[in-house]
């Protein structure tokens, strides 16, 4: 870049900056607030499409004074296979604007020597 002006230089930065804020505003979906939570939860069912391509547990917060019930999609079918109904978990989830939640981590509440 020994002979690029400066003027070329800044074009070039300023190229990269519109791919970068185009491709947050592709994959990030700005509009759509993202919300997060931990918390203890009870996996009450274990539900899949007919198709078996999308799975997910219903669960609730046994903390939480109104117990309702969500819905927390699983992605990885691994993961899937080994929530166990009726069983509680520490888990941290998300979910964008209206969408289901997903899966951030999740752990057995009383295995001290999970991974993290």
């Amino acid at each position: 870049m020994g002979n690029w002006t400066r003027s070329k230089r800044m074009l070039l930065i300023a190229a990269g900056g519109g791919l970068l804020l185009f491709l947050y505003v592709v994959y990030e979906q700005p509009g759509q607030m993202r919300t997060s939570t931990a918390s203890m939860i009870i996996v009450t069912e274990k539900q899949h499409s007919s198709d078996y391509r999308t799975s997910w547990v219903m669960a609730y917060d046994p903390n939480s004074p109104n117990r309702q019930m969500f819905k927390i999609v699983v992605k990885d079918p691994i993961i899937w296979n080994l929530i166990e109904k009726d069983r509680e978990y520490f888990a941290s989830y998300f979910k964008k604007g209206n969408e289901d939640y997903h899966f951030h981590q999740l752990q057995y509440s009383k295995d001290n020597d999970a991974l993290r």
